[in-house]
Formats: structure tokens, C-alpha cells, sequence
């Protein structure tokens, strides 16, 4: 069962607050394949990701900054929104193992590049 975010401050406290982990949310506005897609992976991918949903019914808020639709799965990591092989959303399912790699990636990405930036802030010093 993915988490569910019920207000606009819920779903900036999980993108603000996770510092070690991506934070993978659906955006939808009912119970989807998509979502039972997520629950599916969810344990698999514990330790690199944590999951949230979102009605978008019931928190509007971000449809227009993201320019969300029905059944849109956004990451993030450390308050910032990544980009991945599927692009800035994925809205359909994907296959498993697929899905499994990109995740993969993209957390092994976003660790490289924080310590590429801490290694050159000791350097700057």
C-alpha cells in the first residue's frame, strides 16, 4: 500500500524531508493499474526509494506546476525533481524489470553527483 499525501504541505514535507532516498509519488485521482504497479515494487526497491500517492482531486495544487495528469508518477531527491529514461513523468506502466533499472539509475545518479559536489566543495576550502 503506497502512503497517501493529503495536503500540498504532506507532499512538500515528503519531497523536503527525504534526504537519502528518491521519493517516487503518483499523482491520479483513483485506484489505477499504475498504483498497484508501485505497491508491486515497492518492496524491492525499499533501501533506494520511497513511495507516495497523491489524489489530485483532493490536492490540486501541484496539477499546473507539473503539469499533471491522470495516473502521473514524478520523482525527486533532496527537494529536486529528476529527470530519467522515461523522461520528467512516467504515466503508463512499464515493464517491471525496466522499471526496476531506471529506479537503480537513478538513485546510483543522484549519489554520484551529491558526492561529485561534495568533493569539490572540499576542494574549494
Amino acid at each position: 500500500m503506497l502512503f497517501e499525501l493529503k495536503t500540498p504541505y504532506a507532499v512538500d514535507s515528503a519531497i523536503m524531508g527525504e534526504t537519502e532516498r528518491l521519493v517516487i509519488i503518483l499523482f491520479q485521482s483513483g485506484q489505477s493499474d499504475l498504483e498497484q504497479f508501485l505497491e508491486s515494487h515497492q518492496v524491492l526497491l525499499v533501501n533506494m526509494a520511497i513511495f507516495f500517492k497523491v489524489n489530485i482531486e483532493m490536492v490540486p495544487q501541484f496539477n499546473n506546476i507539473y503539469d499533471i495528469t491522470e495516473d502521473t508518477v514524478m520523482i525527486f531527491y533532496k527537494n529536486k525533481h529528476v529527470q530519467t529514461e522515461f523522461g520528467s513523468k512516467l504515466i503508463k506502466v512499464i515493464e517491471s524489470d525496466k522499471f526496476v533499472q531506471i529506479i537503480q539509475k537513478a538513485y546510483i545518479n543522484v549519489k554520484k553527483v551529491q558526492k561529485e559536489i561534495k568533493a569539490r566543495r572540499t576542494k574549494q576550502q
